[in-house]
């Protein structure tokens, strides 16, 4: 303010006498009565009017000087002041809308990469949980309640008594907090800080001086061995425990609790809820054989829903083997309604025979149906205890040492497995157990015998058998049809157990026969894709000639 009152006034005076200068060269004479009052009073009005005239304009000039001045200045501090703010303005809100966009455009993203992925498996999850009177999508927990409300039901219960034996035995039921995963050295998952031994009994008191925690010790009677689940020492990572454990215990296998998941394959679109399929029973009529009279036929699978049609009739034992206190999927129902299912409408393979049915499934919070090594190698040792020779298993993980000897030395006992090659598709890894020697791998086919465009391939794969728009039991009152490699795995079980009745055990012999008598498929001979080709039946004279 200063600088500015100094230039007004240095303005004005310097304006002001070269004015008054300027006015007294050029006024005009007044009356010439006094010159010299005259000149005075003169001189001293136009150096008033002057002055104010000067002061006026240079007031004004210099206010509209200073105005321009501070207008251009406020203007660009206000411009700055105003693009800084907008400028912040516009980055929020164009980040809050570049985030809501792409969130909506990952969203969107995701949930079309993810559709395709678990379309299956969820239209599969929801659809087994659905009533046939519901005409909408029911929730998976209410379904679940509404079933379990059902299954506790004392009259139900007593109502299929006589058909299902409903004996359930927990092995040290865990909690979800004890759910803690870490990676194997090659990335599969498994329980975090345990092990598994397959071992003899009396190996067991070495392994705890040397310093392992025995969580927990079953005896397996049907396997004649001991399954433990140790902790190890902290300072111990998975070669010295293998190492250690062979020095303490040569006879025994070390592994880790690895995961298995279901491989359920996928419900067909169109036509699932009216029935639409090919019913099991046409496509190998095993009527013949008194469909199945007096053979036992083993499924380690989810649990099933004995209340369905398809089942309520059928003649099925039942055992619970699982290690975490989640809920239990019940898929299960379409795999043994292909095996032993029969109603006024369906039929399945074997609807005579007696189903081992071991329940090893629970819905785990990596949000997938999961079991562990230890649950299967538990329902293994059970079905050997009850005399089954043939065990279907629709399931598929890492190789796991402890599970391929359990599945070895039921093999010494003349049982033979069944399983599912997997849906991962044709460029995926082999999947366990179908890819051990000693298991029998199967592929799916349509009825044109085109392989399932999902199945997995390899030198592996044994046989192929029908797996797509297979008609099956759903639900609790259902039909569907289905498609995958878990759907085609019952057929060469029921096979391996018709011939079984007649060449007394399931053999090397056996399997030669059946080879031969596969149809083949694909290029001449044995193939990645097809194994030996589609299974068939052995005639009477094939089967005694078995031995």
């Amino acid at each position: 303010m200063a600088t500015w009152r100094n230039l007004t006034l240095y303005l004005l005076t310097s304006v002001f006498t070269v004015g008054v200068s300027s006015a007294v060269l050029s006024y005009p004479s007044y009356a010439q009565e006094d010159p010299g009052d005259t000149e005075d009073d003169v001189e001293d009005d136009v150096e008033d009017d002057v002055e104010d005239d000067v002061e006026d304009d240079v007031e004004d000039d210099v206010e509209d000087d200073v105005e321009d001045d501070v207008e251009d200045d406020v203007e660009d501090d206000v411009e700055d002041d105003v693009e800084d703010d907008v400028e912040d303005d516009v980055e929020d809100d164009v980040e809050d809308d570049v985030e809501d966009d792409v969130e909506d455009d990952v969203e969107d993203d995701v949930e079309d990469d993810v559709e395709d992925d678990v379309e299956d498996d969820v239209e599969d999850d929801v659809e087994d949980d659905v009533e046939d009177d519901v005409e909408d999508d029911v929730e998976d927990d209410v379904e679940d309640d509404t079933e379990d409300n059902v299954e506790d039901d004392e009259e139900l219960e007593s109502k299929f008594e006589s058909n299902v034996d409903f004996d359930v035995e927990n092995f040290e039921l865990r909690d979800g907090e004890d759910f803690i995963l870490e990676s194997d050295e090659v990335g599969n998952f498994a329980l975090s800080g345990e092990f598994l031994a397959l071992i003899d009994p009396s190996d067991l008191e070495a392994l705890s001086d040397r310093g392992y925690h025995i969580r927990e010790e079953q005896n397996l009677l049907g396997l004649e061995k001991t399954i433990a689940r140790l902790e190890p020492p902290v300072s111990f990572d998975f070669q010295q425990i293998q190492s250690d454990i062979a020095t303490l215990a040569p006879n025994s296998v070390v592994d880790y609790n690895h995961l298995y998941t279901t491989k359920s394959g996928q419900r067909d679109k169109g036509g699932a809820n009216k029935g639409q399929g090919i019913l099991p029973s046409s496509v190998f009529n095993a009527e013949g054989y008194k469909w199945g009279k007096g053979l036992k036929i083993g499924m380690i699978d989810t649990a099933i829903r004995a209340e369905h049609a398809a089942l309520a009739n059928a003649n099925i034992m039942t055992r619970e083997f699982v290690s975490f206190d989640f809920k239990r999927p019940k898929h299960g129902t379409s795999v043994a309604s292909i095996l032993v299912g029969q109603s006024e409408e369906y039929t399945g393979l074997l609807p005579n025979a007696e189903l081992y049915a071991a329940s090893v499934f629970f819905n785990s919070p990596m949000g997938k149906e999961t079991t562990t090594t230890q649950n299967l190698v538990q329902a293994i040792n059970w079905m050997v205890e009850n005399e089954v020779k043939v065990i279907n298993m629709s399931l598929a993980g890492p190789p796991n040492a402890i599970l391929e000897a359990a599945i070895n030395r039921a093999g010494d006992k003349g049982v033979i497995i069944v399983a599912a090659v997997g849906n991962e598709g044709p460029a995926a890894k082999p999947l366990y157990p179908a890819a051990y020697p000693s298991v029998v791998a199967v592929t799916a086919v349509n009825k044109n015998n085109a392989v399932y465009r999902y199945a997995n391939r390899g030198k592996h794969i044994d046989f192929a058998a029908p797996g797509v728009a297979i008609l099956n039991a759903a639900g609790t009152k259902r039909y569907q049809s289905s498609s995958g490699t878990s759907f085609a795995s019952p057929f060469v079980a029921v096979v391996l157990a018709m011939s079984d009745a007649q060449a007394g055990n399931t053999n090397e012999a056996l399997l030669k026969k059946l080879k031969a008598n596969a149809k083949d498929l694909g290029v001449a001979g044995f193939d990645p894709i097809y194994g030996y080709g589609l299974i068939r039946p052995l005639t009477r004279t094939e089967r005694t000639s078995a031995d």
